[in-house]
């Protein structure tokens, strides 16, 4: 047995006896061992789906809206300038490690003055066309 293979084998043992999920990803020779802890793992999936739990649940990635904007979190960059101009705290943030960006979070408390709009330099959040 090769040494790179026996160094995998032991590493793959121990990763199944403590817990972890073991990735292996090789290129030009080299293997990148990743591990991730699936008590942090199920920790993270956890308060990702409690962050988008509402009355109205939404599928990731479709576009959100109030009566005067519409956000589309798949552009979001989570710079959170939106959120930080908002006077009426509209928009809330979506901020865990693997997941980051903003939403609709208070819809009815839109007013409509548009400073998300131009605060958001990526073109997440638009002016909803029946509103122009």
């Amino acid at each position: 047995m090769k040494t790179k293979t026996k160094e995998m084998a032991a590493a793959l043992a121990a990763t199944i006896a403590s817990g972890f999920v073991l990735h292996f990803r090789g290129g030009n020779g080299l293997t990148a061992l990743h591990l991730i802890s699936m008590g942090t793992f199920t920790v993270m999936a956890t308060l990702h789906a409690l962050s988008h739990s509402s009355s109205r649940r939404k599928r990731f990635g479709q576009p959100q809206a109030t009566k005067h904007i519409q956000l589309d979190p798949r552009k979001c960059h989570a710079c959170w300038k939106c959120v930080e101009t908002c006077p009426k705290q509209v928009l809330g943030k979506i901020d865990l490690p693997f997941h980051k960006h903003t939403n609709i979070v208070n819809p009815d408390a839109c007013i409509g003055c548009k400073k998300c709009v131009k605060a958001c330099q990526h073109g997440a959040i638009t002016v909803l066309l029946t509103n122009i």
